[in-house]
């Protein structure tokens, strides 16, 4: 993954503006001069610099920019990290839409990381999430991303996520950060999940259907849209063997040897899944699905079945 950490990139000045449409002149007027008359109740959210329009919203849209959830971010990044000596943050990395409307922010402290084993290291991070055109909401949520590979899951907490809609008129005052817990619990509570996941080995077969289980996407069936849609599932059917066979090479054949996997395709090939794949919500996907198998697994007496019984609606014809 070629990373991008230059923030100057998502600063550029947007402000929201007035809607006007052209009215027709009267016969009266020779159509020498358009008139024009405002729509009540919306506006365009503008970049200033090119009068390039990302998306027309309704009087209740707060406009929050970049600039602002950065600043916003870097508060919850000092709290999350508040126990340590140094609290200052690195950019790991930016994922930034093609039309410039939407953004991923990946923040990372530069001199800490968490082992889990011990040829295992993971860099705890922090994402802001923005847009302009209304396909993301203003969130805040934590991760860990492998630094080996880079590999990143979003995990899962309830302490750890905070996501405010662009229409609500209290997304500031709604901003506490008492409600992001510090990192040393966060730490503690995804270092149990990846041992429950190591502890829990899984059959060659039931490797990539569990990967997709984990990543809730399903390619089970021949597509019937059409041979292009065919022809994407069978390379991400590929993609998912050639990352079997490189992952179970390096850690052998386990839950976390799926997770590792799942998080390789979304953070380094999402759009082999399908050309609409978002990085977020696979991360995201992957950090819920991965909590909710440990938690099941720890309940039941035949993990073996418990894992085919997951997957069944996940297995490749």
């Amino acid at each position: 993954m070629n990373r991008k950490t230059d923030l100057e990139s998502v600063k550029f000045p947007v402000e929201l503006r007035d809607i006007s449409i052209p009215v027709p002149s009267g016969p009266s007027m020779g159509g020498e001069h358009q008139l024009f008359k405002f729509v009540p109740g919306y506006k365009a959210v503008v970049e200033s610099n090119t009068d390039e329009v990302f998306s027309v919203v309704s009087k209740k849209y707060s406009l929050i920019t970049n600039k602002t959830a950065i600043k916003w971010g870097t508060e919850i990044f000092k709290k999350i990290f508040s126990s340590l000596p140094s609290v200052e943050f690195e950019v790991f990395n930016i994922v930034l839409s093609k039309s410039r409307a939407a953004c991923h922010i990946d923040l990372i402290h530069p001199s800490y990381q968490t082992s889990t084993w011990k040829q295992e290291t993971w860099l705890p991070f922090l994402r802001i999430s923005n847009s302009y055109n209304k396909s993301r909401a203003l969130s805040f949520d934590f991760g860990f991303v492998r630094k080996l590979c880079s590999n990143g899951i979003i995990f899962d907490v309830n302490t750890a996520q905070l996501k405010f809609y662009h229409t609500s008129s209290k997304i500031k005052s709604e901003l506490d950060l008492n409600k992001y817990t510090e990192l040393k619990t966060l730490e503690e509570e995804f270092l149990n999940y990846m041992q429950g996941l190591k502890e829990t080995p899984v059959t060659t077969d039931q490797l990539v259907p569990l990967t997709l289980y984990l990543m809730n996407v399903d390619l089970s069936q021949k597509k019937k849209e059409g041979q292009k849609q065919e022809d994407q599932r069978l390379r991400a059917i590929g993609k998912l063997h050639e990352l079997q066979c490189k992952y179970t090479n390096e850690m052998g054949c386990t839950a976390y040897t799926a997770m590792n996997i799942a998080t390789d395709i979304s953070t380094h090939h999402p759009r082999i899944i399908s050309p609409l794949a978002n990085l977020h919500h696979l991360q995201s996907q992957i950090g819920k699905n991965s909590r909710t198998l440990v938690n099941l697994l720890a309940k039941s007496s035949d993990r073996t079945g418990a894992i085919t019984s997951l997957t069944k609606s996940y297995l490749l014809s």
